[in-house]
């Protein structure tokens, strides 16, 4: 996000507006504090507003589930799931989530940090933020999906015993309970794909979209779906919370 500054700052002195779907930007102050003050500074000394959003981080895993909260007198605990069939996804998703990786180059990728969902841990400060959960701790694991068997598709090969994806879950702790997990999957072959989220509190209530969401066609929509949004936002970096609601533009 750091490098994010500058092209804000190009951007921000001509009076324009930014929609960005840099992962971080979803909800930087807790990971990014520096550049969260940088940039907030920008935006007011040029009288633009700028927001960081996307299908996930920016809706699915953090959005929706904060609007959804609204029906609930009570919330205990908040799960939050994003499980994908990545077989139809474009070839970069594939390599980004270590599909066809044995699992030596799988932990060499995930140690460089070139090989992760971006974005999970904001979603989890996003989530707390809208619930006023004071979190004490907010962690996250990442390990991959290993295929069972060969796996054939028309972009590689995997092979028994290579990864065919990763799992990420991130959780976050209040009191030495957890208030908010998050568990993103995303895998070739992966039986079934869902966007799931399950409130535990009055009322408790699960709420599912079977085949979940194309993160490659709705990034590009709800990106700009949110121009009308932002311009009409105050100067300032803004969340998906703090904008109007986005609605579909014909």
């Amino acid at each position: 996000i750091k490098k994010l500054e500058a092209q804000i700052e190009d951007v921000a002195k001509h009076g324009i507006p930014i929609v960005s779907t840099c992962e971080e930007l979803s909800y930087p102050w807790e990971e990014n504090p520096e550049s969260s003050k940088n940039i907030e500074a920008i935006c007011q000394k040029h009288k633009i507003a700028c927001l960081g959003t996307g299908i996930n981080p920016g809706f699915l895993m953090d959005y929706l589930p904060s609007v959804l909260s609204s029906v609930c007198k009570n919330i205990d605990s908040i799960l939050v799931e994003r499980i994908q069939d990545a077989t139809p996804r474009r070839i970069p998703f594939q390599k980004k989530i270590g599909a066809g990786l044995d699992l030596k180059t799988f932990k060499a990728k995930e140690a460089e940090g070139t090989l992760r969902h971006v974005g999970l841990k904001e979603s989890v400060y996003f989530l707390a933020k809208s619930l006023v959960f004071e979190l004490d701790t907010v962690t996250e694991d990442l390990n991959p999906v290993i295929a069972e068997n060969d796996i054939k598709t028309s972009a590689m090969e995997i092979q028994k015993g290579d990864a065919r994806g990763v799992q990420q879950i991130s959780y976050g702790y209040q009191n030495g309970g957890c208030k908010i997990e998050m568990n993103f999957k995303a895998a070739v072959g992966e039986p079934r794909s869902y966007d799931k989220i399950t409130v535990k509190g009055v009322p408790s209530f699960t709420s599912e979209i079977d085949t979940g969401i194309n993160g490659d066609i709705a990034t590009c929509a709800i990106t700009i779906n949110s121009v009308k949004s932002i311009l009409k936002a105050p100067p300032g970096l803004h969340t998906m919370a703090t904008i109007g609601v986005p609605g579909y533009l014909n």
